[in-house]
């Protein structure tokens, strides 16, 4: 299925360019042979297209195919002078090539901001394994560390350490390039009522009505349980951040989220709730999805959770069942504190 999604998000139906493409940089992994990609362009892709239609479903590579054709088919629609595209890094070539068929040609002006390390999707390329002449007047690549304090750089970057040996297209910033320094993050593990015991306590310690906290958990049930607890606290100031309304004045306030949606925000405070095997997989989770491209889908979801966090970083998670991306963290770089 990650192949079929690499050649409809890059090639679209030019399946025949798939098959005679040569694939280098993060499209070289897995190393496929030729017989092997004609199966799947001539076969596999038909049959998943088939079995969509026959289930009435249409998926985003579909939807991106019929825009990008619609586009290419001569019909009227907006340009744009300047285009400022964030979190670049999870875009499909597909989705590249519409937003570049969106730009003026009168201007040919669009910027690409990206971060590999928070590469949540497996796109399988690297921009310049996609065919696509951008024409680049000008890179800036950001060195320091305007976000994190030293002591949740270091954290994140332990993190993803363990990463650098297999795959090519990551960057991990220098903690010592941060701008300052403070508390040492925490790691709270016991039973999840004193876990959540232990998130009201800290809460009353701080000013929420000039300092942003951020609680993020792997499920919407538990974001939905949370904030229902909190504003029967009367925390009237706390906010389910699926509501884009409530992310106008994130100076103060609760913000209560999945780690998937707190993806490009930040916060004073950030305390990730919950993270045990069970809602981030490992070898061992219910799910058996343990995959490479799925353990690091999870490992860079934790370590863009982390790094929200400009002041403060709190994990908690259970005892003796907490997830194994925390196991790769140095324990030295953690307040361990059992509740």
């Amino acid at each position: 299925m990650e192949e079929i999604n690499y050649l409809l998000g890059r090639f679209g139906s030019d399946t025949m360019n798939y098959i005679e493409s040569e694939r280098i940089g993060r499209g070289s992994n897995p190393n496929i042979d030729d017989q092997t990609k004609r199966l799947i362009a001539e076969e596999l892709v038909p049959a998943y297209q088939l079995a969509l239609e026959e289930s009435n479903y249409i998926d985003w590579n579909y939807l991106r195919e019929q825009v990008f054709s619609f586009m290419r088919a001569g019909a009227e629609y907006e340009k744009y002078d300047i285009l400022v595209v964030d979190e670049a890094q999870d875009l499909s070539a597909l989705q590249i090539k519409i937003l570049l068929e969106l730009t003026s040609s009168d201007t040919n002006s669009i910027t690409f901001i990206r971060d590999t390390t928070q590469r949540i999707y497996k796109n399988n390329y690297i921009w310049d394994d996609i065919n696509i002449n951008f024409g680049i007047s000008s890179k800036l690549d950001l060195g320091k560390n305007y976000r994190n304090t030293c002591e949740i750089a270091m954290v994140a970057a332990s993190l993803m350490q363990s990463a650098l040996n297999h795959e090519n297209d990551i960057h991990i910033l220098d903690p010592d390039l941060t701008e300052t320094s403070g508390l040492k993050p925490i790691w709270i593990r016991g039973r999840y009522t004193n876990q959540k015991q232990y998130l009201l306590n800290t809460l009353g310690n701080i000013d929420i009505s000039t300092e942003s906290v951020g609680i993020l958990h792997m499920r919407m049930l538990d974001v939905n349980e949370l904030y229902g607890k909190l504003r029967s606290l009367g925390y009237d100031n706390c906010f389910l951040l699926r509501d884009e309304d409530n992310l106008k004045d994130a100076s103060g306030g609760i913000y209560i989220s999945t780690l998937h949606s707190a993806k490009g925000l930040e916060f004073d405070h950030v305390f990730i709730v919950g993270y045990d095997d069970f809602f981030a997989p490992g070898p061992n989770s219910l799910s058996h999805r343990s995959t490479s491209a799925h353990l690091s889908a999870h490992r860079k979801l934790l370590y863009t959770a982390i790094t929200r966090a400009r002041k403060t970083l709190t994990i908690t998670s259970s005892i003796n069942e907490y997830s194994r991306f925390l196991k790769e963290i140095d324990i030295n770089l953690l307040q361990t504190i059992r509740v």
